[in-house]
Formats: C-alpha cells, sequence, structure tokens
C-alpha cells in the first residue's frame, strides 16, 4: 500500500466516524422533539438516557424526591430508550387511576425480559378482555379447588405441623427461615393445584422450587438488556435464555402433570 492510498482510507474512515455521529446527533434530536408534550425531567444522554444519574444513586428513593423538588409532583426520567413518567402527589395518582382511569388501564410490557419470558401471558403480564377473561376464570378454579373453604385449611395445617417439626428438630439453636417457609409454601400451592401431597426433601419438589428460585433472582428490571436494546443482540450468554430454559422446564413438568391426570380420569369414567 503506497503512502497515497493510506491517506485516501484513512479520510474516507475519519470522514465515516464524523457521518456517523451526525446521523446520530440528528436521530437525538428527533427523539428529543418527540418529547416535547412530556413532563419536565432531566437531560438524558444519548443511548443511555438518564441511567448514570440512576446508577450513581445509592438510595435511589431520595434521588426521586431531589428530582421531584426540582421539577414538580410529575416528572420524567429516560431509562435507555424508554420514558418513565413519575407522579409523587396522592391527589394527582386519585385523578390519573380513578378519575381518568380508562385513559390509564392496561397494563404495558416495558420491561424486555418480562416481555420475552411471559409473552404478555397471564394475570401480571397481560391485559384488555384476555385479562378479564383469565381472571374470571381463575377466580372461578380457585373457587372450585376449595380456595377460602375448609378444605384448603385442613392443608395448609398439615403443613405447618410439619414445619412446626422441623423448627423442633434444631434445639433452639439459631437457622434461616428463608428456604423451609420457601419449601412448605411450594409444597401448599403443589398440592392445591395438582391435588396431590409430595413431602418435603423430595428430589422432584427440591427441584421445582431450584427453577423457581434462579428464575427470580435473573428476571429482574434492572438488567441491562430492558434499557439498551442493542445489547440484546451481543450477549450471547445472557442470563434471559438460561430463564426462558427454565420456564420451559416448569412448564413441560406441569404439561406431564396434566397428561398423568387426563389418564387417571380417562381410567375412571
Amino acid at each position: 500500500m503506497d503512502i497515497s492510498t493510506f491517506y485516501f482510507t484513512e479520510n474516507v474512515n475519519i470522514q465515516t466516524l464524523l457521518f456517523g455521529l451526525v446521523i446520530l446527533l440528528i436521530i437525538q434530536w428527533f427523539v428529543a422533539r418527540s418529547n416535547y408534550n412530556l413532563p419536565p425531567g432531566p437531560i438524558a444522554f444519548p443511548i443511555i438516557g438518564n441511567l448514570p444519574q440512576i446508577i450513581s444513586s445509592t438510595d435511589l428513593y431520595l434521588k426521586i424526591g431531589d428530582l421531584r423538588k426540582q421539577y414538580g409532583d410529575i416528572f420524567r426520567l429516560k431509562v435507555g430508550s424508554d420514558n418513565f413518567v413519575f407522579v409523587c402527589k396522592t391527589e394527582l395518582i386519585l385523578e390519573g387511576l380513578v378519575k381518568k382511569g380508562e385513559q390509564l388501564k392496561g397494563i404495558c410490557n416495558w420491561v424486555y425480559i418480562f416481555d420475552k419470558v411471559f409473552q404478555r401471558k397471564g394475570v401480571s403480564f397481560n391485559s384488555g378482555k384476555e385479562w378479564k377473561d383469565l381472571r374470571r376464570f381463575i377466580m372461578s378454579t380457585f373457587r372450585d379447588l376449595g380456595i377460602g373453604k375448609t378444605n384448603t385449611e385442613k392443608k395448609i395445617y398439615l403443613e405447618t405441623l410439619t414445619l412446626g417439626e422441623f423448627f423442633e428438630s434444631h434445639n433452639g439453636k439459631p437457622f434461616s427461615l428463608s428456604n423451609p417457609m420457601s419449601y412448605y409454601s411450594l409444597i401448599i400451592i403443589y398440592s392445591i393445584i395438582f391435588g396431590e401431597r409430595i413431602a418435603f426433601g423430595e428430589p422432584e419438589i427440591m427441584e421445582i422450587l431450584e427453577n423457581f428460585k434462579f428464575f427470580f433472582k435473573h428476571v429482574s428490571a434492572v438488567i441491562p438488556e430492558n434499557f439498551i436494546p442493542f445489547l440484546r443482540f451481543l450477549r450471547w450468554n445472557s442470563p434471559i435464555e438460561n430463564v426462558i430454559k427454565k420456564r420451559q422446564e416448569l412448564r413441560s413438568y406441569v404439561k406431564t402433570k396434566i397428561i398423568k391426570h387426563k389418564k387417571r380420569l380417562m381410567l375412571k369414567t
């Protein structure tokens, strides 16, 4: 490569870089114009928004309080590519949720990992007519299962006795309550849903619990992919993929139980 070719290549690279920066600034300008109808808030950086201000604060609620003093009872924060509007006064919250509830109803699936994992299904991540129908079905099913009736109380009482025996086995020595309470809560839910009791310590229930622990540990609203979209294509070994895998394992387990119940029902009929 001669000197003239080298300088030409270098100039082209610089020009390409400058052109890219200009395009980014233009995009940022258009984005800023689209936010003119939003409440006031701190100036946001391109791509990352106000993430630096949020991350730098050890107590987020204090930071929100400072922003309220500076911008008023309604203000905006931009986190990555998403805008968040904070309403900090009781009267305004009531006006929004009660008086103007029709305009604000519905569930906004802004968290990428929730949308990716739950696919806008279920009571917590659905909205509209489908959500109403599902809620009605769940309430009816719970009544059929005996929620709030003596039958359910007996199941819970049985597990509390077993939990009491577990406490006694420590002979007054201190121990952590987090795992035992999670175990026995899951056993009660398991008994209600599947109609059969499973003993504490069984490999089957322990595996389900570990999957749930992993699930709730990594399903978080603060992971970078939620706010910086291009990271979703860069992180190949993302926790999200492992969460989806655990979710599929739980779904497969439930499907297996459903098949067993159907076979049992067919034998009875």
